[in-house]
């Protein structure tokens, strides 16, 4: 292959670049994401308006990082290369 990108016959090479394993890693961080957010809920003071404020505020947000993961990064994830059991898509079902 030559510098360009083309073999000698001048036709372009594809290259696949990386194994399958993004998908679980992008699994990974948003159940990470999701994790830390609700611990941030947790921290506030639910006692006072502006805490529970806060705290509602986390917990969306965390609430959307697991139902992003589960609609989307799950399914790619338990089609992927290992299929890891608790990425796949009934584990999922549980958030």
């Amino acid at each position: 292959m030559r510098g360009d990108g083309k073999d000698i016959r001048g036709k372009r090479e594809t290259i696949e670049v990386g194994n399958g394993l993004e998908t679980i890693d992008k699994a990974s961080v948003l159940f990470n994401l999701g994790v830390v957010y609700s611990q941030i809920g947790l921290s506030y003071d639910r006692n006072t308006v502006n805490g529970r404020r806060r705290a509602s505020h986390a917990f969306v947000v965390a609430a959307g990082s697991f139902a992003y993961s589960r609609e989307n990064a799950s399914m790619k994830a338990s089609v992927g290369v290992s299929g890891t059991m608790d990425l796949s898509v009934e584990c999922a079902r549980v958030f």
